[in-house]
C-alpha cells in the first residue's frame, strides 16, 4: 500500500469514528432509560400530581326521597244532584278533588263529577245521562267558566228536565267550588249552541242558583217526592 492511500485510509476511518461518537452523544445510546414507576404511564403522572375529585354524593334512599316529595293536597268540594222531586231541584253531596293551583284543572275535576256521579252518593241522582262527556274546562278572565261537552253527548241529552238539571248542576257546583268563578257558560265540541236540547237557552251564563235546592221547595213536595 503506497503513502498515499495509507493517509486516504486512515481520514476514512476517523471520519466513521468521529461519526459513530456524535451519534452516540446525540441518541444517548447506552444510558440508563428514565422509567416511571410500575405500572404508570405519563399521563398517570400527571394525573396523580392532580387534586383529587371529591366524591359525588350518594343518593338517598327510596323511602327517603318519598318522604321529600309534595303531599298531593286534597279538598272537599260541594258536588250537586238532581234532587228525586217531581219539581226540578238540587241536593248536595260532597265529593274531594286534587287542588291544583289552576282553578281549570280544578274546574274539570268538579265538572267531570257531576256527570259521572260522586263515589258513595246516596242523595239525588246524577244529572247527566250515560254518554256526556266533559271535552275540557275553561276560565276567562272576568270569572267566566266554560264547560265544553263533547258532541256525542248531544245524542243522549232528551227532555226538559235532563237539560235543565245537567246545566244547573254543572253552573252551582262550579260557582259554589270554586272562588274564581261567577259565572258558568256551556259550549259543545268548543264552539257555542243555542240549547243542548232545545229547553235552555246557552246565549246566557249561569250561576245555578236560577232552579232551587230541596231544602228550599215545600215540605209537602219533598215528603211525597221521597215517600216510599
Amino acid at each position: 500500500m503506497s503513502r498515499t492511500t495509507a493517509i486516504v485510509a486512515g481520514a476514512i476511518v476517523g471520519a466513521l469514528l468521529g461519526a459513530l461518537f456524535l451519534w452516540v452523544a446525540i441518541t444517548g445510546f447506552g444510558a440508563e432509560p428514565r422509567t416511571s414507576p410500575a405500572g404508570a404511564s405519563p399521563d398517570t403522572e400527571a394525573t396523580e400530581r392532580m387534586p383529587a375529585r371529591e366524591p359525588a354524593p350518594a343518593a338517598p334512599p327510596a323511602e327517603e326521597a318519598d318522604e321529600q316529595a309534595p303531599a298531593v293536597e286534597t279538598r272537599p268540594v260541594t258536588i250537586y244532584r238532581r234532587a228525586a222531586t217531581e219539581t226540578l231541584a238540587l241536593v248536595p253531596s260532597l265529593g274531594q278533588i286534587v287542588w291544583f293551583g289552576s282553578p281549570a284543572d280544578r274546574g274539570r275535576q268538579i265538572a267531570q263529577l257531576v256527570v259521572s256521579g260522586v263515589p258513595g252518593a246516596r242523595r239525588g241522582a246524577v244529572p247527566a245521562p250515560r254518554g256526556v262527556g266533559v271535552r275540557d274546562v275553561l276560565l276567562d278572565p272576568d270569572g267566566t267558566m266554560w264547560v265544553d261537552l263533547e258532541p256525542g253527548s248531544l245524542s243522549v241529552i232528551a227532555g226538559s228536565d235532563t237539560e235543565q238539571a245537567l246545566v244547573a248542576c254543572l253552573a252551582r257546583s262550579l260557582v259554589e267550588g270554586l272562588d274564581e268563578v261567577r259565572r258558568v257558560g256551556i259550549v259543545v265540541d268548543g264552539e257555542p249552541r243555542r240549547t243542548l236540547a232545545g229547553h235552555v237557552d246557552l246565549s246566557r251564563t249561569f250561576t245555578g242558583r236560577e232552579w232551587p235546592l230541596a231544602s228550599e221547595l215545600e215540605p209537602e213536595t219533598v215528603a211525597a217526592a221521597e215517600a216510599p
